[in-house]
């Protein structure tokens, strides 16, 4: 009898959904566990067993201001009646230069102050942000702490921008990073290896990248899936696994309330004969 190699495939779908049986979910929404009904194990007899995610669904939501990342306020300093000094404190959210030029206008508004009083404009070239200030003598304490500036351009530190004329334009130091996601990574303790990362396993089973708009789900579905070697799963029961969504530099990534999911294939083939496998044809 001729020995014979079979492939059995396994999919594994894990979702961030309580109501589908998501556990100790974070309160960003980043991370989340799972337990299986009865222990998922590759069997002892399994060979080459490799794993890959062939699916995922994320929300491309996570936020690149918010109080988590102390970059949530603008204080600024105005002659304009109600002059004074006034901190804005901007809600949690993924925001394009002219979505944050919009909420500032509209806090300005609310305070009493012109929505112009301080604006906003990209200079493409040199991809750093302009702050305007239309009156002469005005400030703003772009370095201040958790101040919005350490995204437009502008460290923790840097002096205030003070109007020497009225319509005044400083532009910042540094390149803009309102990108502050670029992919998503998925980590788990389900298996030790992964997908690497310049040769180094840190348990991550996908990269995923952002192919959408703000607001808007990614749908992961590779051509090529990443698959890699499992051969750690052979013959040991897994239980509890947790699971974490991060970014390229795998720092946690709130998820604004939303859901995500991934779906994972195991493969492993199994030798229905007892006979030795040929290392090659002769």
């Amino acid at each position: 009898m001729a020995a014979v190699l079979i492939e059995k495939q396994i999919s594994l779908l894990f979702s961030s959904d309580p109501a589908i049986g998501a556990e100790s979910v974070s309160a960003d929404g980043s991370s989340f566990a799972m337990t299986f009904d009865s222990p998922f194990v590759v069997p002892a007899s399994a060979m080459n067993c490799m794993a890959g995610v062939i699916s995922a669904a994320v929300w491309n939501t996570s936020p690149n201001i918010s109080a988590l990342f102390n970059n949530n306020t603008l204080t600024f300093t105005t002659s304009v009646a109600p002059a004074g000094t006034y901190t804005i404190v901007i809600d949690q959210g993924l925001y394009s230069l002219d979505a944050l030029g919009s909420y500032v206008s509209i806090a300005l508004q609310n305070l009493g102050l012109p929505p112009d009083l301080i604006l906003f404009s990209p200079n493409n070239a040199t991809q750093r942000v302009g702050i305007t200030l239309s009156t002469a003598a005005d400030s703003v304490a772009i370095g201040a702490a958790n101040s919005v500036g350490q995204i437009l351009g502008w460290p923790t530190g840097s002096p205030a921008i003070v109007a020497l004329v009225a319509g005044y334009t400083q532009f910042g130091p540094l390149e803009a990073a309102l990108n502050r996601v670029n992919s998503y990574t998925v980590q788990s303790d389900f298996i030790t290896t992964g997908v690497q990362i310049n040769g180094t396993s840190r348990g991550i089973l996908a990269s995923i990248p952002i192919d959408v708009g703000p607001g808007r789900q990614i749908n992961f579905a590779p051509n090529q899936v990443q698959f890699f070697d499992a051969g750690e799963l052979i013959g040991r029961p897994k239980q509890y696994v947790r699971l974490a969504l991060g970014d390229q530099e795998l720092r946690p990534t709130p998820t604004a309330g939303d859901y995500w999911s991934i779906t994972l294939l195991v493969k492993y083939s199994v030798l229905l004969s007892s006979m030795a496998v040929p290392l090659r044809s002769v």
